[in-house]
């Protein structure tokens, strides 16, 4: 679970900021229709409450249920809700590309489907934005629920990426940015 907002550099200037008018939401699925109504019934008021114009941007990496057809009937109902098809599973990281390319938004938040990056801390993100931060990332404070495994897999990777890049990433952050 994500538990707060970071944040990276602060380049904005006030034309940059009276910019920030709309969101996109990426969320990259496969498999999802059974959370994927109960996502967008939590996505919805939070970014109706952000004032933005906004798009929601799913990208439909092969799946073999119900999840593409879901999303179209509910573009249908709230056109502001998208879809991408991928023409068969290409993996995660050409689902996001693709969504990052498709979108219209001032600003592109990226999110699982699977509620473990909860959408109420949208809010959040959009405030720092709205400050002239150009990064804003969820980061988790707790890891007590991942395995003793998964947190000595996370912490080498993170020391993995840090050696080979030269890039710092703070621990616990992931996917879940703006």
């Amino acid at each position: 679970m994500l538990d707060r907002p970071e944040t990276i550099r602060n380049a904005a200037t006030d034309a940059t900021s009276a910019r920030r008018q709309s969101l996109s939401i990426v969320i990259p699925v496969l498999n999802e229709e059974r959370g994927i109504a109960t996502l967008i019934d939590r996505l919805k008021p939070v970014l109706e409450a952000t004032g933005l114009a906004w798009e929601i941007v799913f990208v439909d990496d092969g799946s073999k249920d119900t999840t593409r057809d879901f999303v179209r009937q509910t573009h249908l109902k709230d056109p502001r809700i998208k879809a991408i098809a991928l023409s068969r599973n290409f993996g995660k990281e050409v689902a996001v590309a693709a969504g990052l390319h498709y979108a219209t938004g001032d600003g592109v938040i990226l999110m699982d489907a699977d509620l473990q990056h909860p959408p109420e801390i949208i809010p959040e993100f959009v405030a720092r934005w709205r400050e002239g931060y150009e990064i804003v990332y969820g980061q988790r404070d707790d890891r007590e629920a991942d395995s003793a495994v998964r947190r000595v897999a996370s912490r080498a990777f993170y020391n993995l990426f840090q050696w080979m890049s030269g890039t710092t990433l703070p621990d616990g952050a992931g996917d879940f940015r703006l």
